[in-house]
């Protein structure tokens, strides 16, 4: 029995079955209704120059377009891929294999027409004709010989285009680009000009062009099997992780897109978010760390510097989910100690226990390049003369203050004391850090008992930096005797805004120094529990000439107490990322670049992730110009990439494994922020298309919210904002 009349015999089975029947019909009724909800309401031709199709009362407005010309030579993977991968346009091409006996006979044809033309051209005499031709014989001879032999075949090729746009100036706009980028590869498109219908039927619902004569509008084109092989341009590739948080789906296929930072096929937990203004870049950011921290447990760290309202821009992120907003502003009351120092849990791999360890040679060494970083930063190039007298002082310094209070390097106990202080769970109290204060007073007193001329400078240089950091000290201009505001205030005034103090005898002038800068000094006021699900460390109102030295102190303080108290077992670390907005401003500082370095390398072996945000990817310079920061490459396993400026180019080329077609496509993504013809209907609908390399993997991605529950943490426009957080507080 054939195959038809089983079938037929099953279905007569089954539809003679009672109610069952009745439950047939209604599938088949359910069918039906579900195709005609999908199909469009309406589909119109008011004009020979597009088509518009109507659904829901919404037009989107079609253009078909093919391929007229294509150029004498063809790249694999470059010269179609622009074509093939750019947005608003679904592409189908025909490929109709020519038997053996039909290419032979177009092959032979030709060389006959040819020699008959090569012949023409000897009778005249025209030497530049002959060459001509004879050249073109001789083409045609070798590839009739390819094909009488096997090694070469010929094919019937098509190319059709669709372009889809929400609006007839828009559609325009799009033609237009996408015709300027097919000349670019030599390649001549044409528009099926009153035959749009056609097109579409052809190409993208029904994939039939043979039921509506296919060759009665498009060019058809004889092209080779090396050329056939050119089409095929594998640019594209979707891949998923299994555990991640969906962020999006791929713009090619539409398929959903998962991240998960800690995917098998890591070998580091790093990434960097690169984009402009308006493309999409903080909402692919905060949409990943909401998502990470409810569906896979990823806490989450941010150093915020760009402001919003009042507020940073990760302010509310932080607030939705659960987590703490920590703002460190002029005349705030929040306080982040850069001589903070914890004990930290070591891992032995052969015996699988941990033990307690106290790295103090290694914060000396931070503080030391922080320090320096606020000399050189505010001060510019320094003779190396000085900058060695600085470094050699600074040392000092921070030997000493430790020392003062007993905390010894490689000694966890010497950060606790038996009695006084707060005590913790343990039964010990820490001791309390070194402050800014301290290291100023330090530097006073060392200063004057300075013997050594060649350090003067140095001390000055210090001296006059650090004053800006300090919240108030106060000493007598002879003495060098310390004294506390409340002491201060109660002092005898000497006029001139000056205060005096009875000393030997007679009055001595005591000076007041009160930073303007002062954001740092004092013991740490931050307390909170590593499991916070999310800590927002704001500075965005911190004046912006004073952020690179505040970047480098909550770098250091994150890695301190965010970073080092994760496990360093891989069997009991917990997921965590660590976002610095804008680290690329500390790169020109070789003091910074240390630390950016020393904080890469504790973010690895603490199995946590640093994510980056900047605006261009270019602003990471290349790995021979800064050497330090191989760590920020060599820990960075994901790569998003909004929309480029074409300035770009050459460091995707030389830094990425992106193929030239990739890099094209990156330069379309979303839409120009400057461009005032971009309605703001656009703008919305294209912002967060992205490129991810992921592993040397590549996809191309837009990121979705949702609005109802989404937006209030995502939204980057400044009058949304403030009203979100007055409805918020």
């Amino acid at each position: 029995m054939n195959r038809k009349k089983k079938k037929e015999e099953k279905a007569q089975t089954f539809f003679s079955q009672g109610e069952e029947e009745l439950v047939a019909k209604d599938y088949i009724n359910k069918v039906k209704d579900i195709k005609m909800e999908l199909a469009p309401d309406g589909f119109s031709r008011k004009t020979e120059e597009y088509a518009v199709i109507n659904d829901g009362g919404i037009p989107v407005y079609v253009m078909g377009m093919y391929v007229r010309k294509l150029p004498t030579h063809t790249k694999f993977a470059t010269t179609f891929a622009p074509l093939f991968n750019y947005p608003e346009v679904t592409s189908q091409v025909y490929i109709e294999p020519l038997s053996e006996t039909t290419s032979q006979h177009n092959v032979d044809k030709r060389v006959r027409t040819l020699d008959t033309e090569l012949g023409d051209a000897l009778d005249s005499g025209d030497s530049n004709r002959i060459r001509k031709m004879q050249k073109k014989f001789d083409k045609a001879q070798n590839w009739a010989s390819k094909i009488e032999e096997g090694d070469n075949s010929l094919y019937n090729v098509q190319f059709l285009f669709l372009v889809f746009s929400d609006s007839v100036e828009n559609l325009y706009r799009t033609v237009s680009d996408f015709r300027s980028l097919a000349k670019q590869s030599q390649i001549e498109l044409a528009a099926c000009y009153s035959l749009h219908t056609e097109a579409f039927m052809s190409g993208y619902p029904l994939n039939c062009m043979e039921k509506y004569g296919k060759r009665e509008f498009i060019e058809t084109h004889v092209l080779d099997r090396r050329s056939v092989g050119d089409l095929f341009n594998h640019t594209s590739c979707n891949f998923i992780h299994q555990n991640g948080a969906w962020l999006g789906h791929y713009l090619d296929k539409f398929q959903a897109f998962f991240y998960d930072p800690y995917d098998r096929s890591h070998d580091g937990f790093g990434a960097i978010f690169a984009g402009g203004t308006g493309t999409g870049k903080s909402t692919a950011i905060k949409v990943l760390q909401s998502r990470l921290s409810d569906l896979c447990g990823v806490r989450h760290r941010t150093l915020d510097i760009e402001s919003r309202a009042s507020h940073g821009e990760y302010t509310l992120t932080a607030l939705a989910a659960g987590g703490i907003n920590f703002d460190i502003k002029p005349n705030g009351k929040n306080t982040l100690n850069p001589f903070d120092i914890n004990e930290e849990m070591e891992f032995d791999e052969s015996t699988g226990t941990e033990y307690p360890v106290l790295r103090l040679a290694e914060k000396r060494s931070y503080l030391v390049d922080l320090f320096m970083s606020m000399v050189t930063m505010d001060g510019g190039d320094i003779s190396v003369t000085l900058y060695k007298a600085i470094k050699s002082i600074l040392e000092d310094m921070c030997y000493a203050l430790y020392a003062e209070r007993g905390i010894e390097d490689g000694q966890p106990e010497s950060l606790y004391q038996t009695s006084g202080g707060d005590f913790l769970s343990s039964g010990r109290a820490k001791k309390l850090m070194p402050t800014i204060t301290d290291a100023f007073k330090y530097l006073l007193v060392e200063q004057r008992l300075n013997d050594n001329h060649l350090h003067d400078e140095a001390y000055q240089t210090l001296v006059d930096t650090m004053r800006a950091q300090v919240r108030g000290v106060y000493y007598g201009k002879d003495s060098m005797r310390f004294f506390t505001k409340e002491e201060y205030d109660a002092m005898e005034d000497a006029g001139h805004g000056k205060k005096c103090i009875e000393y030997n005898g007679s009055k001595e002038y005591v000076l007041a120094v009160i930073g303007s800068k002062a954001y740092f000094d004092g013991q740490s006021s931050l307390h909170a529990d590593k499991n916070t699900p999310y800590i927002n460390y704001d500075i965005s109102q911190i004046p912006e000439s004073d952020r690179k030295f505040a970047i480098l102190v909550v770098l250091g303080y994150m890695e301190e107490n965010d970073i080092k108290p994760n496990s360093a077992n891989p069997l009991r670390a917990m997921p965590m990322s660590v976002l610095i907005d804008e680290l690329h401003i500390l790169f020109p500082y070789a003091e910074a670049r240390r630390c950016i370095e020393r904080f890469y390398r504790t973010a690895r072996k603490r199995w946590v992730g640093p994510w980056v945000s900047t605006q261009s990817i270019v602003d990471f310079g290349d790995k021979e110009r800064y050497p330090e920061l191989r760590g920020v490459y060599e820990n960075t396993e994901t790569y998003f990439i909004f929309r480029h400026k074409e300035s770009a180019r050459d460091f995707m080329k030389k830094n990425t494994e992106l193929t030239e077609s990739q890099i094209e496509r990156i330069f379309k993504l979303g839409v120009d922020p400057t461009d005032p013809d971009v309605t703001p209907e656009e703008k919305k609908r294209r912002s967060g298309e992205v490129c991810v390399i992921d592993k040397g993997r590549v996809a191309f991605v837009k990121v979705d919210y949702l609005e109802n529950t989404e937006a209030e943490f995502v939204e980057t426009n400044v009058e949304k904002i403030k009203n979100q957080y007055k409805q918020a507080v």
